[in-house]
């Protein structure tokens, strides 16, 4: 008889056993869910940026015809992308951020020299209403 109570209270300690085995890992893949959720979460409203920022206040100093490669590169740093276009080298200064959302911002710089290195042309974009600077003659 001692032996049949001795067997049932092996078993019954070790049905305790599993479920507070069971218990933990419950308790544990809850916080793992959870954990994820919030990583998701934060992941999602985080923005994806691509490029480099740059001094949208410096482009309306750019003169066609006057001021050089060197001028640029000093003014904006070594540009993002380069390039060629119509036989000229082109500088891109780009600069995006979007979130999952869609909302961003997206602006971008894009610069054409002559063979002397002088600015030929250039072209500023942006998502930002009113932050399209006037250039310095006007």
């Amino acid at each position: 008889m001692n032996s049949k109570k001795c067997l049932k209270n092996t078993d019954e300690e070790q049905m305790k056993t599993s479920k507070n085995v069971i218990r933990k890992y419950r308790a544990r893949l809850a916080v793992l869910i959870g954990l994820s959720v919030i990583a998701m979460a934060l992941i999602g409203c985080s923005p994806m940026n691509l490029g480099r920022d740059f001094p949208v206040e410096k482009v309306g100093s750019i003169k066609i015809g006057v001021t050089t490669r060197a001028e640029i590169r000093e003014r904006f740093g070594s540009p993002w992308r380069t390039g060629i276009e119509d036989g000229m080298s082109t500088w891109t200064f780009g600069y995006y951020s979007y979130d999952f959302s869609g909302k961003g911002l997206g602006r971008d710089l894009m610069i054409k020299f002559n063979k002397a290195g002088i600015v030929r042309s250039y072209a500023f974009n942006t998502t930002e209403t009113g932050e399209t600077p006037k250039p310095d003659s006007e």
